[in-house]
């Protein structure tokens, strides 16, 4: 009987150590990866992406490849999602994850009029080896969804962690822009497009945080939107320069949340 009562001793105990360490595992996997244990790598297209640009934003990290029928089906809703919610706190980076050389890269990234940055050689923790896989960080840098772009959770992973930017002061995104530029940063010559005579402007400061503008005929350009006046946009890059620009010279979609941003 003492014997008895020993190994079902033991055995509880044993159940026990299992029910603690899996509550551990249940912990872990809720917290999730940080964004610090990816790499952004080398850019290819549409600029270069750094950590420190990303502050304070929801970072969506997309691993995809030109070869990957699945990826490029899915790529279009991704780049509808980076334009409705790129100047709302969004961050969208494409991590190239397939052998290609660069020209090959871009050729599909100018097909798919991909507006956000794209990059090879990135990558980071991962569940699974297949592509097209979307990763979604909140505001802390904290992975909060992994799967395909196309599963139910993806969007609603975004909208949700989306909430924290708009909680917060509004400009976490790239609220330093508003600082004036640096001295001897002088207007481009792009300023020639200036304001009719006589227009006000409809709202001055920085009416979107620093964001991927798409142009008319397919370049892009990353800037903050300063102000409107006339049909002319007064934007200012990372390091300070600004330019205006004509607001039909952008795509339709664009030059819509720029004259929305403007209360047009």
């Amino acid at each position: 009987m003492k014997h008895i009562l020993i190994s079902v001793l033991i055995g509880l105990s044993g159940m026990t150590v299992r029910a603690a360490d899996g509550a551990a595992e249940k912990g872990e996997a809720a917290a999730g990866p940080t964004l610090d244990q990816y790499q952004f790598g080398t850019a290819v297209a549409n600029g270069e992406i750094s950590k420190d640009s990303v502050q304070g934003k929801v970072v969506v990290l997309e691993m995809w490849g030109v070869h990957c029928g699945p990826c490029i089906a899915a790529m279009p809703h991704m780049v509808a999602l980076s334009k409705r919610y790129d100047g709302k706190g969004l961050q969208v980076v494409g991590l190239h994850s397939q052998q290609a050389p660069d020209e090959e890269i871009k050729a599909m990234v100018k097909k798919l009029k991909i507006p956000f940055p794209v990059t090879t050689g990135g990558g980071g923790p991962t569940s699974e080896n297949t592509i097209p896989r979307a990763m979604v960080f909140n505001t802390s840098g904290v992975r909060i969804f992994e799967g395909r772009p196309t599963d139910a959770g993806f969007e609603k992973a975004v909208k949700k962690a989306l909430k924290d930017v708009a909680a917060g002061s509004g400009s976490a995104a790239g609220g330093s822009l508003a600082e004036k530029p640096a001295a001897g940063k002088a207007e481009s010559a792009g300023s020639s497009l200036g304001p009719a005579a006589g227009s006000k402007p409809l709202k001055s400061g920085v009416l979107l945080p620093l964001r991927t503008w798409a142009a008319a005929d397919g370049r892009t350009l990353s800037a903050a939107l300063v102000s409107v006046q006339g049909g002319n946009g007064k934007f200012k890059k990372a390091d300070g320069t600004t330019f205006t620009m004509a607001l039909d010279k952008l795509s339709e979609d664009d030059r819509k949340i720029a004259e929305e941003a403007a209360g047009k």
